[in-house]
C-alpha cells in the first residue's frame, strides 16, 4: 500500500497547517511526504505518549533458516562448474549500503504529537488512542492470531535476508544460515526464450532428492513431514563446504536475494518466495532463480526462544540464464550529492521526466523538470551539460507536459508550481521556453496525473489533471480503501484560445473526480475515433470513461471493464500488446504478499465484510485488459505478469524487436535499513480503521503502526527487484529483468522506453531511489540497449498534422504480412513521465512493410505504402 505520508498530526499544528493549505496549496509527492524533513517543513512537534507498549525485541541471535537459497547455489554449481573462472574478489553489497547485521531491535520508541487538550463533546465519543491499541491487541488476538504467529517465524526469515544483503561474502552468510536439509528437483530440458536467455524448471524427483550437510542422498517424504535419509551417497562430493567452495572458484557473486513469507501452516509449514540473482566474472553469465520454496520448522526453539528450521524443499525453482554482459548498459548516470538543506532535499527530486526532440534534429533530449534542468542530445548515447528549462520556472510539483497548447506550432511546457498553480511556459520552436503564466484559475494540492488531448474537436489540446491525498495524514485513510472517492478534486479543462477552463462537471466526470489519483490518459481505447478516459488511482483501481468527441464523456468503467477495474493503482502503459490491431492497456497494481498470506489463512473482520471480501481484488497485482468485441478482458497471461510488488512506473516496449510488446515495471516504495515490511500492519489493521475525516486518536495510532517504524528503519515494499517482463506471443511472459541488467532493487520512482540514439533499439530512462541519512536521494540512469540479436524496426516522428494540429491523440496503423498493428500518441501514461511523439514498431524476421497508415486527432489519413524498415519516418508539417 503506497503511503504518500505517515504523519500524525497534533490538533493546532494541524489546524494551523489546514489553514495554510487552504490558502497556499502545497504540492507534495507522496513518495517523499514521510520523511523528517516534511516534519520540521510542517512545523509538526513530535513528543513521546505515555502507556505506548514497547516493541517486542527479536533475539540478536541468528535464526538458522533459508528458503531455497541453498538450492540456487547447488544447482548453479551442477551446472556450471568446471568453467575455468578465476576466484571473484569479494564484493560490498551492490545496494551500497552498509556492512554488518540489520539490528531490527534498535528501534527507538515511536514518538508521538500531542492530542488537543480541549476536544469538543462530540469527539469525546470518539475512541482514544488507548482504547484504540487495546482494541487491536485484542483482535491480533483472536482473528489474527494465525498472522500474528506468521509473523514470528517471518521474522527469522527477514533476519537471514538481512544478514545476506549486510555482507561483502554473501557465500559465507548463506552458508552460516542453512538449515539441516535440502530436498532439490530434476532439472527439465531447457527451453529457449529468446535474446540468448535459457530457462530452466525444476520438478519433484521420486524418490525426493536430499541435500545435507554432510552429503547427498535418496530421502523419504511421509505423511506431509520430511524425514532425514536412510543412505548418504557421496557424502564428500555433496557437502555445503565444498559446494560453496566450488560455486566462490568458479567466480560466482551472489548480487541480490529477497525472501518473502506468501503462506504459513500452523505450526510447522512457511511457504518462501525466492528470488536470487547471481552473475559470473565479468557479468558474462547471469543467472537468476526464481520460484517458492517450503520451509519445514521444528517443533523446538533455540535457547532465545526462536524458530528452528530443519529442511527446506526447493524443488520446483525455476532458473533463468544468460550468457551474456547486461544488453542495457549506463550511458549516463546522473547522481547529485546529498544536499544539506531541508527544502532543498526535498525540491531536488528529477521527475517528471520527458523525453522530447526540442530542437528538431532527430535526437530527443532529456527534460529532469523537477530540476529546472534540459540535457541536450549530442548522439550516439551522449548528452552534453544541462541548461535551465526557463530561468523563470519555479520549484514544481510531479507532473509535466511538452507539447503546443497555444496553437504556433512551437513546443509549449505545461505544469503546476509548488504554490498549486497551472503554469505554462511558452516554446521558440528551438528547445528554450520563455516565462511562465497561470493558465486555469484552479487550486491544485497534490497534482500526480496530467494528460492532453483535443476531446472536443476545435484543434487545441484540452487537459485533464488528477491529484492523489496524503494517507494516513492526521489520522484519515481512503474510505472505502477499495473504492475511495474521498480526496481532492481532479480538473477537466478546456482550452480556449490559450486559456483553460474547467468543465468538469458539465462534461459528465464530477461524480469520480475525488479519486486518489496517479496516472490519467486522454487515448482512443473504444476504437471510435474520439478521445477518451483513463484514469489509474490508489484505493480504487481503474476508470474509464468514453469520450463522444465534444467534450463530454460517459462513464464505462463497469460495463467495458468489469470487477477487474479494482486495485491500488500506480500507473499506465499503452500498447497494442496481443498484436491484433486492437490498443490495449496495462495497469502497475500493488501486489501485497501480506494480503495474500492472510487469504490463504483464510481469516479477516467478520465485522466489517465488505472490506475482508474486496481484499483479494484489490491485492491482486498488475492487469492487462485486452480488447475484446466492445469490452476489455484479462489477459489470459494474467497471472504471469501480476507480481511486480509495489510498482511505481511501467513502460510498454518492443526490446528485441521482435515484433511483440514487453513490458518494464520500476517497483519499490520504500526500502529501509531492514527488509521487515509493514505491509502486515496495513492489512490486518489499516485498512479497517480511520475515515477520510481528521482524527487525533487515529493520527497516533498510524504513527505507532506505520509511521514511526518507517522513519526507522522498516520497509514498504522494500528491496524490490524491477520486472522486465518479455512477451513470447501465445507462450506468455517471462521476467528477464537480471538477465538483461534492469532487476535493481533500488526503489522505482519513473521511468520511459524511447530510442535515445536513434539507433532503432529502444532504451530505458529510470529514475529511482535510496534513502540517505534518512532522505530520499534520487538519481536518474539512461540505460542503452545494446542487443545485437534483434529483429528488423521501423518508425514514425509525428510532427504537426495537415491542419497545423498537435500530433497528440494520433493512432499510427501498421500492416505487414496481412496482419494489423497500432499504437498511439498519448501523454499521462506510466508515472511523472513523457515520451515525445514518436512510434516505434519491432518487426522480427520481416524486412518490409506493406503500408503505414496515420490517423491524425482531426481524422484525416495518411498512408505510407511500403515504406523502407529499419528506419525512422518524418511525417508531418514541421
Amino acid at each position: 500500500m503506497r503511503e504518500a505520508s505517515t504523519i500524525a498530526v497534533s490538533g493546532r499544528r494541524a489546524a494551523a497547517r489546514q489553514s495554510q493549505t487552504q490558502s497556499r496549496p502545497v504540492a507534495e509527492g507522496p513518495d517523499t511526504m514521510d520523511e523528517p524533513q516534511d516534519v520540521e517543513r510542517a512545523e509538526i512537534i513530535a513528543e513521546a505518549v505515555p502507556g505506548v507498549p514497547a516493541r517486542p525485541k527479536p533475539s540478536r541471535k541468528k535464526v538458522a533458516i533459508v528458503a531455497g537459497i541453498c538450492v540456487a547455489i547447488w544447482i548453479a554449481a551442477m551446472i556450471y562448474q568446471g568453467s575455468g573462472e578465476s576466484d571473484a574478489d569479494a564484493r560490498k553489497d551492490p545496494l551500497g549500503r552498509d556492512k554488518g547485521g540489520i539490528s531490527v531491535e534498535k528501534f527507538d520508541e515511536p514518538s508521538r504529537p500531542k492530542t488537543r487538550e480541549n476536544k469538543p463533546e462530540d469527539d469525546n465519543k470518539k475512541p482514544s488512542f488507548a482504547e484504540l491499541l487495546k482494541k487491536i491487541d485484542e483482535w491480533d488476538a483472536t482473528v489474527w492470531a494465525k498472522e500474528v504467529e506468521a509473523q514470528r517465524y517471518e521474522a527469522a526469515i527477514v533476519k537471514v535476508w538481512d544478514d545476506v544483503r549486510a555482507a561483502d561474502d554473501k557465500f559465507a552468510a548463506l552458508e552460516k544460515a542453512l538449515p539441516p536439509g535440502l530436498y532439490v528437483g530434476n532439472l527439465e530440458t531447457p527451453e529457449e526464450v529468446g535474446m540468448g536467455i535459457r530457462r530452466i524448471r525444476l520438478q519433484p524427483a521420486q524418490p525426493p532428492r536430499y541435500f545435507s550437510r554432510d552429503g547427498f542422498s535418496e530421502g523419504l517424504v511421509g505423511q506431509g513431514k520430511y524425514l532425514p535419509p536412510k543412505k548418504v551417497i557421496s557424502p564428500d562430493d555433496g557437502s555445503y563446504s565444498k559446494l560453496f567452495a566450488g560455486f566462490r572458484a568458479a567466480g560466482y557473486v551472489v548480487e541480490q536475494i529477497e525472501l518473502r513469507q506468501v503462506d504459513f501452516a500452523a505450526p510447522s509449514r512457511s511457504t518462501i518466495q525466492v528470488v536470487i540473482d547471481a552473475h559470473g566474472p565479468q557479468e558474462r553469465r547471469r543467472v537468476s532463480i526464481r520460484g517458492n520454496a517450503i520451509v519445514q520448522w521444528s517443533s523446538e526453539k533455540d535457547a532465545a526462544g526462536n524458530p528452528v528450521a530443519t529442511s527446506v524443499d526447493a524443488s520446483q525453482l525455476t532458473l533463468t540464464v544468460r550468457d551474456a554482459p547486461p544488453a542495457f548498459v549506463e550511458a549516463l548516470v546522473i547522481d547529485e550529492a546529498p544536499k544539506t538543506d531541508i527544502e532543498e532535499r526535498f525540491y531536488r527530486r528529477p521527475w517528471p521526466i520527458l523525453l522530447s526532440d526540442l530542437d528538431g534534429d532527430g535526437l530527443p533530449e532529456l527534460l529532469l523538470a523537477g530540476r529546472n534542468l534540459i540535457y541536450p542530445n549530442l548522439g550516439g548515447g551522449k548528452f552534453g551539460e544541462p541548461r535551465p528549462i526557463s530561468p523563470s520556472m519555479p520549484r514544481i510539483a510531479s507532473v509535466g507536459l511538452a507539447a503546443d497548447f497555444t496553437g504556433d506550432g512551437k513546443r509549449d511546457f505545461l505544469t503546476v508550481d509548488n504554490a498549486g498553480r497551472l503554469m505554462l511556459f511558452p516554446g521558440d520552436g528551438q528547445g528554450e521556453f520563455g516565462p511562465g503564466d497561470r493558465i486555469a484559475d484552479v487550486e491544485l494540492r497534490l497534482a500526480m496525473a496530467l494528460t492532453a488531448g483535443d476531446i472536443d474537436g476545435d484543434g487545441d489540446l484540452d487537459v485533464f489533471v488528477g491529484q492523489n491525498k496524503v494517507v494516513w495524514f492526521g489520522g484519515q485513510m481512503a474510505t472505502p480503501y477499495y473504492d475511495a472517492n474521498d480526496g481532492d478534486p481532479a480538473y477537466l479543462l478546456r482550452n480556449d484560445g490559450g486559456k483553460l477552463a474547467d468543465i468538469t462537471e458539465a462534461a459528465g466526470l464530477a461524480a469520480k473526480r475525488n479519486r486518489r489519483t496517479n496516472s490519467a490518459s486522454l487515448v482512443d481505447l473504444t476504437g471510435d475515433g474520439n478521445l477518451d478516459l483513463l484514469v489509474c488511482s490508489d484505493y480504487a483501481g481503474v476508470d474509464l470513461y468514453r469520450g463522444d468527441g465534444r467534450g463530454r464523456f460517459e462513464d464505462v468503467t463497469i460495463a467495458m471493464l468489469g470487477e477487474n477495474r479494482r486495485g491500488m493503482s500506480a500507473a499506465h502503459a499503452l500498447a497494442d500488446f496481443d498484436a491484433d490491431g486492437r490498443l490495449d492497456f496495462f495497469v502497475a497494481n500493488e501486489h501485497s504478499y501480506a494480503a495474500h498470506r492472510l487469504e490463504k489463512l483464510g481469516i479477516g473482520r467478520t465485522d466489517m465484510p465488505e472490506h475482508t471480501k474486496m481484499r483479494p481484488a484489490i491485492a491482486y497485482g498488475n492487469r492487462m485488459f485486452l480488447a475484446r468485441d466492445g469490452k476489455f478482458e484479462p489477459s489470459p497471461f494474467a497471472d504471469q505478469i501480476a507480481d511486480a510488488g509495489g510498482p511505481r512506473a511501467c513502460v510498454a516496449l518492443d526490446a528485441e524487436n521482435d515484433g511483440d510488446v514487453d513490458l518494464f515495471v520500476a517497483t519499490g516504495i520504500k526500502s529501509g535499513k531492514t527488509a521487515a515490511d509493514i505491509g502486515s500492519k496495513v492489512w490486518r489493521q489499516g485498512i479497517y480503521l480511520g475515515s477520510p475525516e481528521p482524527d487525533d486518536a487515529h493520527g497516533l495510532l498510524f504513527a505507532h503502526l506505520f509511521t514511526d517504524p518507517l522513519r526507522h528503519g522498516e520497509s514498504n515494499h522494500g528491496f524490490e527487484h524491477n520486472r522486465l517482463f518479455l512477451n513470447r506471443g501465445e507462450r506468455g511472459y517471462v521476467d528477464a529483468a537480471y538477465a538483461l541488467g534492469v532487476a535493481s532493487q533500488r526503489d522505482g520512482r519513473s521511468a520511459i522506453a524511447g530510442d535515445v540514439d536513434a539507433d532503432g533499439r529502444v532504451d530505458l530512462i529510470l529514475v529511482d531511489q535510496l534513502m540517505v541519512d534518512n532522505f530520499p536521494h534520487e538519481a536518474v540512469h539512461v540505460l542503452r540497449n545494446t542487443l545485437e540479436a534483434g529483429g528488423h524496426w521501423i518508425g514514425v516522428r509525428l510532427h504537426r498534422s495537415p491542419s497545423g494540429r498537435s500530433p497528440i491523440g494520433s493512432q499510427i496503423t501498421l500492416t505487414a504480412a496481412g496482419k494489423h498493428r497500432v499504437a498511439v500518441v498519448a501523454t499521462g501514461d506510466s508515472f511523472a513521465a513523457q515520451l515525445g511523439p514518436v512510434v516505434h514498431f519491432g518487426l522480427g524476421t520481416a524486412s518490409s512493410v506493406d503500408k503505414l497508415e496515420i490517423r491524425w486527432p482531426e481524422g484525416k489519413v495518411d498512408t505510407l505504402a511500403t515504406p523502407a524498415v529499419d528506419r525512422y519516418h518524418d511525417v508531418g508539417t514541421r
